[in-house]
């Protein structure tokens, strides 16, 4: 009976500190040292594990693994390391959970210019303002469906619906 506790025991500690690590979120703002010297990438991603104590995440077939690359961190955020690793290797970090997805950029990566066209009702009736407009496709003149047109200052978010247009109600201050 009391190797059935001690299993359970085990076992009970074992599911706790497991949940207790796969809930965690990487902190990009922890500092970071790492003595300036030349390594490989796959010993920069061994490095960085230890002392963030983070997981990378990477296909080995697209990864520059054996580039060597200079990398200085003197109480730097691990953010702006990894800003200046994807600089140096033409690389794309992000984050999810506790990992970290390292994924090459493609030739074309930066997001597409849109066009935005909008006019501004008063209605001071309902005391509102009305925003409305069409996100369009820079390059194919396009509506874009399902594109999250906000207003930060007021914390609105809306979506285009299917032919890209939006409408925005902003109560009086």
């Amino acid at each position: 009976m009391k190797w059935k506790l001690k299993v359970t025991l085990m076992l009970f500690t074992l599911l706790l500190s497991t949940l207790g690590n796969a809930y965690g979120q990487v902190d990009l703002s922890q500092k970071l040292t790492i003595p300036a010297k030349k390594m490989s990438f796959r010993a920069t991603l061994k490095v960085l594990s230890r002392l963030a104590k983070v997981d990378f995440a990477y296909n080995s077939a697209n990864m520059p693994l054996d580039e060597r690359l200079i990398l200085v961190a003197h109480e730097q955020t691990l953010d702006s390391i990894l800003k200046g690793i994807s600089a140096q290797l033409k690389i794309n970090f992000s984050v999810i959970g506790n990992t970290i997805l390292i994924d090459k950029l493609r030739e074309n990566s930066q997001p597409k210019e849109q066009k935005f066209n909008y006019k501004t009702i008063d209605d001071p009736l309902n005391r509102r303002y009305i925003i409305t407009g069409i996100v369009l496709d820079a390059e194919t003149d396009l509506p874009l469906e399902d594109v999250i047109v906000s207003l930060n200052r007021n914390n609105i978010k809306v979506k285009t619906d299917k032919e890209g247009r939006f409408t925005i109600y902003i109560p009086y201050k």
